[in-house]
């Protein structure tokens, strides 16, 4: 007789059918796939993410060089051009500088669109680099009045306050006291003292050995001549229009008013031999040699300039008058009016004579090595750079 009991217990430890084992693979196949997926997909867009962001640190290295440069277009061999794009490494990407038709060259006064491509191997990877810089905008109109940032290590200012009401109370005072004294003297008004005033600009520059810096200052000297009482041998010397010590020096810029009863203002330059010798040594680039002077700049703002008639002269007192070294005057006061520099080169207008190109508009794009025209960038920057003058 059988014993159910025993073949009951027998059957419970006879483990999984073939059929619920091949359910069970089907299930964990149908859970699988989609984790591994997940996990591939996981590690793909890892990598992917870490390509971009090395994309986007070398988008930030490049831009961050570019907005370094003092001046990013720069004129080389007859065309305008971005050095630190062209040169080849270390000093630039060694990118070349599209020539197709689709995009504007840089123009003789250096504003358009010009746009870079080239290929990049470094440390972060294997990518294309595409540039595009474009000075073809608004702030760039020549006909616009040019304003630049002074460098306080450089650049001195010279800018004129309350020069012409010190000196006029000055000799009003002295008018007055006069006509006091000698009664059945005519009292001039006030207009009529100023008419009979004229002025002298006078603009230092010494070194100081010990410091190692140059001291640049301005000052007015007020003479008066026709009016009762005032010797028109009597000076009366201004305060300092500007009073600075700078580093090196690269500029002075005097803004000032024109006298209504001044046709002819006189500006004279001082320029100690300390100062001079040390102007000796400048160098214009690294290459060239210290016996090379670097020409200074003398802006020249004035407000007030008559129609016609007037006329300033720039002249210099011991070495300044000779031709060892030059500056550069450049001013607003344009024809008929005249400006006379004596001591470098001949004047320049003030807005010609720096750069039309104030603002680059800049955008670094950044493929994968090999793209093809449509592909999308990996790291795209865009920002706005102010070139110095």
């Amino acid at each position: 007789m059988k014993d159910y009991k025993q073949e009951k217990v027998n059957n419970a430890n006879g483990g999984f059918s073939l059929v619920e084992v091949i359910i069970a693979i089907v299930v964990l196949a149908l859970i699988a796939v989609p984790l591994l997926n997940y996990f591939t997909e996981s590690i793909k867009q890892s990598a992917r993410m870490a390509r971009k962001q090395q994309a986007t640190l070398l988008a930030q290295e490049l831009t961050e060089s570019m907005k370094a440069e003092s001046q990013l277009i720069q004129y080389d061999a007859g065309n305008f051009t971005a050095p630190i794009l062209t040169d080849p490494d270390p000093d630039g990407y060694g990118l070349t500088m599209s020539v197709d038709p689709a995009y504007d060259s840089f123009r003789h006064d250096g504003l358009g669109m010009a746009v870079f491509d080239g290929g990049y191997s470094g440390t972060n990877g294997d990518f294309d680099l595409q540039v595009t810089l474009n000075t073809d905008v608004a702030s760039n109109d020549p006909t616009m009045p040019a304003a630049f940032g002074i460098n306080n290590n450089t650049d001195a200012l010279a800018v004129e306050s309350d020069q012409l009401n010190t000196a006029l109370v000055y000799f009003r005072t002295i008018h007055n006291n006069y006509c006091g004294a000698n009664p059945g003297t005519p009292l001039l008004s006030q207009d009529e003292v100023k008419s009979a005033l004229s002025r002298k600009i006078y603009i230092d520059v010494d070194y100081d050995t010990v410091a190692n810096k140059f001291g640049v200052s301005a000052h007015y000297e007020y003479t008066c001549d026709g009016v009762a009482g005032v010797d028109p041998a009597d000076v009366f010397s201004s305060t300092a229009l500007v009073n600075v010590h700078l580093n090196t020096i690269k500029n002075v810029y005097l803004l000032y008013d024109c006298m209504e009863s001044v046709a002819h203002d006189s500006i004279t330059l001082n320029i100690s031999p300390d100062a001079l010798h040390e102007m000796a040594l400048f160098k214009e680039a690294p290459g060239d040699a210290d016996t090379e002077r670097t020409k200074m700049g003398l802006y020249l703002v004035a407000q007030g300039v008559p129609a016609s008639g007037y006329t300033v002269t720039v002249d210099g007192v011991g070495a300044a008058v000779s031709s060892t070294y030059m500056v550069n005057v450049h001013s607003n006061i344009e024809s008929p009016n005249t400006v006379e520099n004596n001591v470098g080169t001949v004047r320049k207008p003030l807005t010609s004579s720096l750069t039309p190109v104030r603002l680059v508009s800049i955008t670094t794009q950044v493929f994968p090595a090999g793209h093809a025209a449509g592909d999308e960038a990996l790291a795209t920057m865009t920002t706005t750079k102010g070139e110095q003058p």
